[in-house]
């Protein structure tokens, strides 16, 4: 993360002669520190989950009905409750993200191929 956060605003300052791009209506700005959130904590704490509630079905559905979200269909080979947390991200969290943003521990059921956590196999 250090390498990128270092690199990115260098490469946009030789480029552009500044460290900020502008996006639409927003002004992004490049320089560090990028500010760094865990996908399934920023779940629980927008939408009030408890650890549990994160890996319930049931639960997950009320989450995206009460926000109005469309409820994705069933996959073969992929466990549900990891499409049901990833249209809640997308919809929700993933949307208020302007400035730069390092989103850590996504479910390994969401990126099959990245490398797993030391931590935690289960997560990226």
């Amino acid at each position: 993360m250090a390498l990128t956060e270092a690199l990115i605003p260098e490469l946009c300052q030789k480029i552009r002669q500044k460290t900020s791009v502008q996006f639409g209506e927003h002004e992004i700005e490049l320089m560090g520190p990028y500010r760094r959130i865990s996908y399934l904590g920023s779940l629980k704490d927008h939408f009030t989950l408890s650890e549990q509630d994160l890996f319930d079905e049931a639960k997950l559905i009320e989450c995206l009905k009460g926000a109005k979200i469309p409820i994705p269909p069933k996959r073969a080979g992929k466990p549900y409750f990891a499409d049901l947390q990833n249209a809640l991200f997308e919809e929700t969290i993933e949307k208020g993200l302007i400035q730069p943003t390092f989103v850590t521990g996504y479910p390994k059921a969401i990126s099959p191929l990245a490398r797993s956590s030391k931590d935690n196999p289960e997560i990226t």
